[in-house]
């Protein structure tokens, strides 16, 4: 029932995952055991499983398969959960039940969250024996560091108990592992006072504790010191600051310290893997190899850390045929274990990207006997996600859990990131809640990939919560992951949290992306959070980051949508203090939207800034006189082009049809005639000059003036524009001057211009108007001759007004010839002429001509048989129209709401339709 359940719902959700093996995954556990009375074959799960698909059953029979599929969910993350908690219950002999049930009494009160003092009075009440062995496996069994620490300071203070060098180096690793550095040296720091806690081996522990924390340095100060007072470390001390030298590559002092090892006799098989290290991480190959030649003769003094080294080494350096060799050398000896050796190869393997062929070694050598440690599997399992093998990854997982393989931090992570590439992030997002009592520490790729997941889950809120933590552990996302974030928390509207993630962003000198902060001030703008929206630039420049410009664009235009023309006219001398040149389009939106809050006074002082802060230019002054003329105050932008000349900028023609324009559109005529009688005194005329002119005076209204100068024009041998002949001809039809303006048409057509629709368009509406049908039809046939585009809409308007006027029966023959010499059939002039029909009520004209456009093959549409069926509703056929329908249905379409209900309205009123 439980595997059947779980299946439904995840492959409902379209998860890629096995659940057969989810099922298996759950139910491993100790060998199966025999219950008693019937004898029956159980798992130690079973119990949890059965309660989960019982659940998960009943919602499934209620309909609620959502919460059938939650129910799985935290069955799975569960099992995870309780698999991670055990990695560090690993099987270890116990001396003695006296020491488990102290140990679990310790752990048990750390785990109760007390506070300080209360913590140390619940321990002290436990009236427990303190040993070494007890307080490091208390030590090794927290997973939060502050208990800990607790823990391990209480341990200091009891009677007849005192630290030993073990417990030290198990407080130090734990503080290693969790990567507090900080904490670790602070903590140093403060046990260098106390010298005399333990003797000659205080140094041991101090230079162990720097070493760990990875401080090579300050351990030498304490090494120099200790042998300047003839104090000297012991073997395992001194392969530690050996090691740490190595990895920090102090290679000078290595060797001084390698012959302090020799002069002691400290020597042993971990010294010479160290050296070998030593000598790979410098390049010297060769002599790395001479030496582990050397130990290889000398019996027993190689060992499986020193091949482990050696076997990196080639691989780092690509020499992997070299390598396998070698492993086979050793393989077939059996003189050493192999198991990290092989652990190394697959490891190389995975890094060379043959994720395969170490998959296949893995199985080979698990055949033949080899245990696999932790790191062998978070190799593959690195590999296999790399590739998205999430199959394999899942059967991993399993093989590790049936062998008891504890998981380490790489392994959690890698599980993590496995349910968020299947698409589990439900589960993933439980395990990262729970991080703290499994003492998982997520890395970068985890916060990534968890971040994202939970995004294109639409779950902004979880996503900021991951962020968050990571944020306090160093973290920081990858672009992709922060765009994805930001446009998460952009769509939920979550504009606080997307504050503080670009905030954070720039306190780490990483510019947020164009795209996010446009994204980010129009979200602020709609909000009515103005003034948060104009700051972000002076945020991102604070840290000494550049402001790009189309941020800058976004920011001023929202600005003037919300009508701050002061905020948006600083941003425009900060846009060119900053090397930005803004376009006319952004000056003429400032400046219309200083005019429309009643701040015309300041565009004259704007552009006195804007030209004492940076040499101005002709552009800029042109700028300034389009968004006047474009706000409507044409007079301030005659005092910008008076100021213009002063500044000896000579205007160019921008300058003057931007000003003349401004005039026009004003509608004052005078003060145009006189600047444009200025320009022709001053400049040669031009076509452009008078197209602009003639136009201009047709918006005006001004009919005989604007004819007088386009008379003017093409006297002095000037084409006009087509824009120019439709606004000419369209104030002459207004006027009611048809003949004047069929005149300029027919001189058009003879200068070889083609009109264009609208000018048709314009004509036939005069024609229809004075109901001259004998016109309208030489223009509509002279439209057809010459096809231009848009060229139905001038059909539709033909059709509609010889509806009007109860003559498209008489032309029926002549449109539909038109329709297949210029239209080309086109079925959408044929449901013009439908309508056309239908309209007049000549239903039985309109199926006729449907019949025939059939047979010549023109395959009707959808709104065909919708125009006819609401074209026999109109005149009450019923019968017809549910006829139509019907045949309109059977084809796959479907009538439109209106004809519905007009038929429906038809059928109520219980109509007696003849057919």
């Amino acid at each position: 029932m439980w595997r059947r359940c779980t299946q439904k719902f995840l492959q409902n959700k379209r998860i890629p995952l096995p659940t057969c093996r989810l099922l298996q995954f759950i139910s491993i556990g100790n060998p199966i055991r025999l219950m008693e009375g019937d004898g029956r074959l159980v798992y130690p799960w079973w119990d949890l499983v059965c309660q989960t698909s019982t659940t998960a059953a009943a919602a499934a029979a209620d309909g609620n398969e959502e919460e059938a599929y939650n129910v799985s969910l935290r069955d799975i993350a569960l099992s995870f959960k309780e698999w991670f908690s055990d990695r560090r219950l690993q099987p270890r002999a116990w001396r003695n039940e006296q020491l488990r049930r102290d140990v679990n009494r310790i752990c048990e009160v750390l785990s109760q969250d007390h506070q300080g003092v209360k913590t140390y009075e619940a321990l002290t009440q436990l009236d427990i024996n303190l040993t070494e062995e007890c307080v490091v496996r208390v030590l090794k069994l927290q997973n939060d560091v502050l208990h800990g620490l607790n823990f391990f300071d209480w341990a200091g203070r009891q009677i007849g108990y005192q630290h030993t060098r073990v417990s030290y180096y198990t407080l130090l690793k734990m503080l290693s592992r969790a990567k507090l550095t900080g904490v670790l040296l602070d903590w140093l720091e403060s046990f260098q006072k106390q010298k005399n806690i333990l003797g000659l081996r205080f140094y041991d522990t101090l230079i162990m504790g720097y070493a760990l924390a990875g401080k090579a340095d300050m351990a030498l100060q304490v090494f120099a010191r200790m042998r300047f007072q003839g104090v000297d470390l012991d073997g395992f001390a001194y392969n530690m600051l050996l090691n740490r030298l190595v990895e920090e590559d102090f290679f000078d002092v290595v060797d001084t310290i390698y012959k302090q090892i020799l002069r002691a006799g400290f020597e042993d098989s971990n010294t010479y893997g160290i050296m070998i290290k030593n000598l790979c991480k410098q390049g010297k190959l060769d002599e790395a190899k001479q030496l582990f030649n050397e130990l290889k003769r000398n019996a027993g003094s190689v060992n499986e850390t020193a091949l482990e080294i050696v076997i990196s080494a080639l691989c780092k350096e690509k020499k992997m045929k070299e390598a396998c060799t070698l492993i086979e050398e050793f393989r077939k000896e059996r003189k050493i274990p192999m198991s990290k050796v092989y652990d190394a190869w697959i490891s190389a393997l995975v890094e060379d990207k043959k994720v395969d062929d170490a998959l296949e070694f893995f199985q080979n050598r698990t055949s033949e006997g080899y245990v696999p440690g932790p790191r062998c599997y978070n190799a593959l399992a690195s590999g296999l996600l790399r590739k998205n093998k999430l199959e394999e990854l899942f059967d991993l997982l399993i093989e590790m859990r049936e062998k008891h393989v504890f998981p380490d931090q790489s392994t959690m992570n890698a599980t993590v990131r496995f349910f968020c590439k299947g698409g589990l992030v439900e589960v993933a997002f439980d395990l990262f809640n729970e991080k703290s009592e499994m003492g998982f520490y997520p890395h970068y790729m985890t916060y990534n990939e968890l971040i994202n997941a939970l995004c294109i889950a639409e779950k902004a809120d979880d996503a900021y919560r991951v962020l968050e933590d990571g944020l306090t552990r160093g973290f920081f996302p990858g672009k992709l992951t922060y765009f994805t974030l930001a446009n998460a928390l952009w769509k939920a509207q979550r504009l606080d949290k997307m504050c503080q993630l670009i905030d954070a962003s720039i306190d780490r000198h990483r510019a947020p992306g164009v795209a996010i902060c446009r994204k980010f001030i129009s979200a602020l703008c709609k909000a009515g959070r103005v003034d948060d929206a104009y700051l972000l630039p002076s945020k991102i420049r604070r840290n000494d980051m550049s402001v790009d410009e189309r941020v800058y664009r976004t920011l001023i235009y929202e600005l003037c949508h919300a009508k701050r023309g002061k905020m948006a006219s600083k941003l425009l001398l900060e846009m060119r203090k900053y090397g930005y040149s803004p376009s006319c389009n952004i000056f003429k939106t400032v400046i219309n939207v200083l005019c429309e809050t009643g701040h015309a006074d300041q565009v004259l002082p704007l552009l006195d800034m804007h030209v004492m802060s940076l040499s101005p230019d002709t552009n800029l002054y042109n700028a300034f006189i389009q968004g006047l003329c474009y706000a409507g105050r044409p007079e301030i932008a005659t005092k910008v082009y008076e100021k213009m000349i002063r500044n000896k900028r000579a205007p160019n023609s921008i300058s003057h049809l931007s000003l003349l324009t401004g005039y026009l559109r004003c509608k004052r005529v005078v003060d145009a005639l006189k600047f444009f009688e200025a320009i022709l005194a001053s400049h040669p005329p031009s076509t452009r000059l008078y197209n602009v002119f003639v136009r201009g005076l047709c918006i005006a209204g001004n009919a005989e003036l604007a004819l007088m100068f386009f008379e003017e024009m093409t006297g002095k041998g000037f084409v006009p524009s087509l824009l120019c002949y439709e606004e000419v001809i369209y104030i002459l039809c207004t006027g009611d001057k048809f003949n004047m303006a069929l005149k300029i048409f027919g001189d058009m057509k003879m200068k070889g211009r083609h009109a264009s629709v609208f000018i048709y368009t314009v004509l036939l509406q005069h024609c229809f108007k004075v109901q001259d049908l004998n016109q309208a039809l030489v223009l509509f046939e002279d439209m057809c001759k010459q096809r231009p585009p848009g060229g139905i809409s001038v059909f539709s308007l033909f059709v509609d007004g010889l509806s009007n006027a109860w003559r498209l029966e008489f032309s029926l023959g002549l449109l539909e010839e038109l329709i297949k010499q210029s239209f080309g059939g086109s079925i959408v002039a044929y449901n013009i002429l439908f309508r056309g029909l239908c309209k007049e009520g000549k239903m039985q004209l309109a199926c006729d001509l449907f019949r025939r456009m059939s047979k010549e093959g023109r395959v009707p549409n959808e709104w065909s048989y919708d125009i006819l069926a609401h074209g026999f509703c109109k005149v009450g056929n019923t019968i017809e129209a549910q006829n139509i329908m019907e045949e309109m249905i059977e084809r796959g379409f479907n009538p439109s709401r209106r004809t519905c209900s007009l038929f429906k309205a038809l059928i109520n009123r219980g109509m007696n339709v003849v057919r």
